[in-house]
């Protein structure tokens, strides 16, 4: 048999003994570390300690993931395991710090359709195919709650699977019930409590006390019970699905809803307001009149001046004629022009979703022409935070950056381009740069040449590919 053989068979072996122990919540396992070697704090390396010496018996299930995942890669992939750093970079107390004594987290090292790959076979392994990565997704199984992060902020190189001791009851595990949450954060508080703020559009913050949600923000300084809002808590089940289905049902059976007292936070909206509204300074922003809750955002750069009009003046007719019922469905968004900063922008959308009783359920990114510069507003800078359902890209100026964004954010973004390089004669950096970027977009969505004027590629995309985007928003 020759080496190639062998090596082969070893393969097959070590993804096939990856599945030889099944996932067992109550962690029978034979070995309580696999057989991985042990080492001190900041080691990288397997540590006993904490609450029964096995930190609450949460070692051992997150040890689980880890030998799967060197079953897998065929190596030891384990880069990170107990450590003396109190937080995260996010500034959240992790479940990698020796002062939680519950809690154990390992980190597996990978990158990119490798990670996708090694990310399905765990989950497939653990029962929760659902999860693709993208956002933080937290599961309670048999007592201990286990936090997934792959393709979120600072874990692009390795996928963290931390576990911690919470004795809660299992959380729904079949995908059908599973609403992916949107794109936020959670902090987990000394006293133990953890408090959940979303990155945009919901400036609230909330918090579970007994199975109940609390809020606060702008128009509610302090913590307000939300035990007799239905259409909040089913909004918060579905972003967080942290509560229990006990939880929930004990909430619902002393619900009383008053329709003239409780909205979604209190009945704080006016819907006189939102025939008159008021759009932000630095933005164009139409809401829909009809609509509640959760809606999509779409935010539409434009380019630079034409014929001394501003985006501001020239996009929104542009908007309008390729899909007026828009306006209907969902938030229209347009900066006043291509160097509008993105954080005034976002501001803009924050204040108007607030004024009006909403949330963004989802955002997309439209770059017409200029915008697409790395050096105009920041919004390309920030679409990896961003994370949008789609990156609308209509002839945009084809910045490495963009081309870099683009890449980055993969298949979890779709992104569609129609350009028209007859616009851009005279650019000798023009030829180079868009053929960079037309690959790094067909490689993960769509790209489409066009002889359509400049000023009107906006229209033709939008009537083109409206029901793409809309599939995905």
């Amino acid at each position: 048999m020759s080496n190639h053989r062998i090596k082969d068979f070893r393969s097959w072996k070590s993804l096939n003994e990856g599945y030889s122990f099944n996932f067992d919540p109550n962690a029978s396992y034979p070995d309580p570390d696999f057989g991985l070697q042990s080492g001190t704090i900041d080691s990288g390396k397997v540590n006993y300690g904490g609450d029964g010496n096995n930190w609450g018996g949460s070692m051992e299930r997150a040890l689980a993931f880890a030998k799967i995942a060197n079953d897998f890669s065929g190596k030891n992939i384990i880069v990170s395991q107990k450590r003396s750093r109190v937080k995260t970079a996010k500034g959240t107390v992790s479940d990698h710090y020796q002062g939680k004594s519950d809690a154990y987290a390992v980190d597996l090292s990978c990158t990119g359709t490798k990670g996708d790959q090694l990310l399905a076979h765990l989950m497939s392994w653990f029962g929760y195919p659902s999860y693709t990565g993208g956002y933080w997704q937290n599961v309670n199984k048999g007592g201990y709650r286990y936090q997934f992060g792959w393709k979120v902020k600072d874990h692009y190189d390795h996928i963290h699977i931390g576990v911690k001791k919470t004795g809660s009851k299992d959380t729904p595990t079949n995908s059908s019930e599973i609403v992916k949450p949107y794109p936020g954060k959670s902090t987990e508080m000394q006293d133990g409590s953890v408090i959940y703020k979303e990155e945009r559009g919901d400036p609230y913050e909330y918090k579970l006390i007994d199975g109940i949600w609390w809020t606060k923000g702008p128009r509610i300084p302090e913590w307000k019970s939300l035990e007799d809002n239905k259409e909040a808590n089913d909004i918060l089940d579905s972003r967080y699905g942290v509560r229990t289905e006990e939880q929930i049902r004990k909430n619902n059976e002393f619900y009383k809803r008053e329709p003239e007292k409780y909205g979604i936070l209190g009945n704080l909206f006016n819907k006189e307001k939102r025939e008159n509204y008021i759009p932000g300074k630095n933005s164009t922003i139409s809401v829909p009149k009809n609509i509640d809750g959760p809606v999509s955002v779409l935010i539409f750069y434009p380019g630079i001046k034409v014929n001394g009009q501003t985006g501001k003046s020239y996009m929104p007719p542009l908007i309008k004629e390729a899909v007026p019922d828009w306006y209907d469905k969902y938030v229209i968004v347009i900066p006043n022009e291509h160097t509008t900063k993105w954080k005034d922008v976002i501001s803009d959308v924050s204040d108007a979703l607030l004024d009006n009783n909403m949330f963004s359920k989802s955002t997309s990114i439209g770059i017409f022409s200029g915008s697409g510069n790395n050096r105009s507003s920041g919004v390309v800078d920030e679409l990896i935070d961003i994370n949008p359902a789609n990156l609308l890209l209509m002839d945009p100026t084809p910045g490495s950056d963009l081309t870099e964004a683009v890449e980055r954010l993969g298949s979890k973004t779709q992104t569609l381009m129609m350009y028209n390089p007859s616009a851009w004669t005279g650019y000798k950096w023009y030829p180079k740069s868009i053929e960079k970027l037309k690959d790094a977009v067909t490689a993960v969505g769509v790209c489409e040449k066009t002889s359509t004027p400049h000023m009107e590629i906006p229209i033709e995309f939008l009537k083109k590919f409206r029901t793409q985007i809309e599939k995905n928003i």
